[in-house]
């Protein structure tokens, strides 16, 4: 017996199973004689603490009781979970289709962001005047009139080569990817319009073989797996115990009046030269 504290008795075998459930770091940190001395009086202190609580009925306290249901759901989900994912494997196949159902996370081509300004033309002298109007908003001079035929579009969107390619043409995707930099101002055209092009981004290509990524796809799986199976459990829990939700009364509940956070108003401060 290491300590009384009124009827409750702390012997040698309670207090190093308390001690072995401290992280490592304090563990290490026991092996010291006045540390092991400290650790115990902290103990003792706690029980004390705990024996006027009860004295006091705090026990059925409605928030004692809360923390309580808490703790004690949090402990029978970890127990659940570790039983749920001793028994649960990945296969070869399961990890293949999930390689390709999830084709856009490994295999992305090369993606461009940028802002247009284009023109449509209908003849060789529209296409001269529009190129003219062009390089004079480049000289930051007044946009065009005729907005009929004219649109600018600043896009956040990133879109493939081939993407760019189905809406602007051969020439403004090849210039896009292949000889331009972020920052870059683009003058291309297509058989129907003439554009400017101004590049604000751009994602390389991610190519990532399945080798590469058979862990990672493993662990997400698993994790998934364990989801599924717990709340397959929960929902055997319920239904075992009678579950009826009334859908009217759950309807007409009242949710709680949100409280508005006050916004710190900044203090302005004078000096005096």
């Amino acid at each position: 017996m290491i300590a009384v504290l009124g009827d409750l008795q702390l012997t040698d075998r309670e207090l190093e199973d308390r001690m072995r459930r401290e992280s490592p770091f304090v563990q290490a940190q026991l092996s010291d004689p006045q540390r092991k001395r400290d650790f115990v009086e902290r103990q003792i202190r706690m029980e004390a603490l705990a024996i006027e609580g009860w004295r006091r009925g705090l026990a059925s306290d409605p928030d004692v009781e809360a923390e309580f249901r808490q703790a004690v759901v949090k402990r029978l989900m970890r127990d659940e979970l570790a039983r749920i994912a001793a028994g649960l494997k990945v296969t070869e196949e399961e990890l293949r289709q999930a390689y390709a159902d999830r084709q856009d996370e490994f295999v992305r081509p090369a993606m461009v962001r940028f802002s247009s300004t284009v023109i449509e033309v209908g003849n060789d002298g529209e296409r001269r005047r529009a190129q003219q109007r062009l390089r004079a908003i480049e000289r930051k001079a007044a946009a065009p009139k005729d907005a009929d035929t004219h649109t600018q579009v600043d896009s956040d969107e990133f879109l493939s080569q081939e993407e760019v390619r189905a809406k602007y043409g051969d020439e403004a995707a090849s210039r896009l990817f292949e000889a331009s930099k972020v920052g870059d101002i683009i003058f291309a055209s297509s058989p129907n319009a003439v554009m400017r092009l101004e590049k604000t981004g751009f994602r390389r290509a991610v190519e990532r073989a399945f080798d590469s990524v058979k862990s990672q796809l493993g662990a997400q799986i698993l994790a998934e797996k364990k989801t599924r199976a717990f709340n397959e459990y929960v929902g055997g829990l319920t239904k075992s115990l009678g579950l009826v939700v009334d859908a009217k009364k759950l309807e007409a509940l009242v949710s709680p009046t949100p409280v508005p956070v006050p916004v710190p108003v900044p203090v302005r401060t004078e000096s005096t030269q």
